[in-house]
């Protein structure tokens, strides 16, 4: 596919006299002819990263370059460094499938329009194959994938061995999963619309790698992502930057929906093969659960640097109920003051028993601080200076934030 699109490329920027760009729907680069006219910032960039600049493809797409079908010319933005281009749309029997792009210069003449929807017509031949073949592909990836990360080891090793046999997928440098959850805040499974905006946004993820570097799957009430930690885009990144591109990517399929959900991406470790993917998508959902209950954790939740969740996140909390918390802190809870009692035992305890850190954060006087500390425990019947009241305590408060438990009127995230 790539050999005849660079050939369409390189006729049509001979006939037309200047560069030529195919790309994909999701603004990756297929293919380019050598420069031949203006060489803007944006073009120089799409070629280097293989992508478009993320702010310059945020702005065309507010010209409704997605939905075009016919020839679209877009004005020239100083702030990206782009000069003004022709985008030609690329569709076959109803399935969009790319771009040509062209820097406009001094205009294009009816002759040369019609060479540039000769081209468009000849490229959306050969990506309309590739998605059809694609498609099959991708079905067959997903189908092994699912069995990857099942619960029966027998099935896990037969789809890691057909992942190989097909060379479906080349994971056999390493792996990595990534979980996206769409939150609707009502743990009802996603709707049919926000499934289609997650599936589009996870194609897109599995679209920007190299081919057979990724395989994406969407179950009821989230979506998977397995990724080959060979490919350059994910290799070069660290935990956290490879979730936020996930996350990014599904952020962006998901804008168009008239109440967006909120997108959590947890991700989980990097394993040596596939044998480790059904580890690294445990891991990763549990990020995503803590993220759901601990605001605090943030969007895109590393399970490596969960911390303390990364152990409770293990535990049953759906059977847990309070009277697995210690005594105190049920005490501080029912306290007239237990809204301020309890934030001030979490940051202490959060702090490490720094005082003058945790009077800082709570805008409290040390003095203040240690009134309330020896209130807390009064109240509670413990000893702070004691490390196996504080572990107790400590845990406590962890678990009853993941297991959702009010400890105060006003719980804090």
């Amino acid at each position: 596919m790539q050999r005849d699109l660079q050939q369409i490329a390189e006729t049509l920027a001979d006939r037309l006299g200047r560069s030529v760009l195919v790309g994909d729907r999701s603004f990756n680069l297929l293919a380019h002819s050598s420069p031949l006219d203006t060489f803007d910032e944006v073009r120089r960039r799409s070629i280097l990263e293989r992508h478009g600049p993320n702010d310059a493809v945020a702005w065309v797409r507010t010209l409704g370059v997605d939905r075009a079908r016919e020839p679209l010319r877009l004005p020239a933005n100083a702030d990206y460094g782009m000069e003004a281009r022709l985008c030609v749309p690329i569709w076959m029997n109803d399935v969009p499938l790319g771009y040509i792009w062209l820097i406009e210069g001094d205009g294009i003449d009816e002759p040369d329009r019609d060479a540039v929807a000769a081209a468009a017509s000849a490229a959306g031949g050969i990506l309309y194959r590739d998605h059809l073949l694609s498609g099959l592909r991708s079905g067959r990836a997903r189908e092994l994938l699912r069995d990857l990360i099942a619960t029966d080891p027998d099935l896990r090793r037969h789809a890691a061995d057909s992942l190989t046999e097909e060379e479906l997928f080349a994971g056999s440098s390493g792996i990595q999963v990534v979980v996206v959850a769409p939150v609707t805040g009502d743990g009802r499974p996603m709707d049919e619309e926000v499934e289609l905006a997650l599936a589009a946004g996870l194609r897109a993820v599995t679209r920007s790698v190299l081919d057979g570097s990724a395989i994406d799957l969407v179950r009821p009430r989230h979506g998977i992502v397995l990724l080959a930690t060979s490919d350059p885009a994910i290799r070069s990144r660290d935990a956290v930057a490879v979730g936020e591109r996930v996350r990014d990517d599904v952020l962006r399929a998901l804008a168009p929906l008239r109440a967006p959900p909120r997108v959590i991406a947890g991700v989980g470790t990097r394993h040596p093969d596939v044998a480790g993917a059904r580890t690294s998508y445990e891991e990763a959902r549990r990020a995503v659960q803590v993220a759901e209950v601990i605001d605090a954790v943030g969007d895109v939740v590393v399970y490596e640097q969960l911390g303390v969740f990364r152990m409770l996140s293990q535990l049953p909390v759906e059977n847990l109920d309070d009277t697995f918390l210690h005594p105190g802190l049920r005490r501080l809870a029912e306290h007239r003051d237990g809204d301020a009692l309890v934030e001030t035992l979490e940051v202490f305890l959060d702090l490490a028993g720094d005082a003058t850190a945790a009077a800082d954060q709570l805008r409290l006087h040390r003095s203040s601080l240690y009134k309330r500390l020896r209130r807390i425990e009064e109240v509670a019947g413990i000893d702070l200076d004691d490390g196996g009241d504080r572990l107790a305590l400590h845990l406590s408060v962890k678990v009853a934030r993941l297991a959702g438990l009010a400890l105060t009127s006003n719980p804090r995230p």
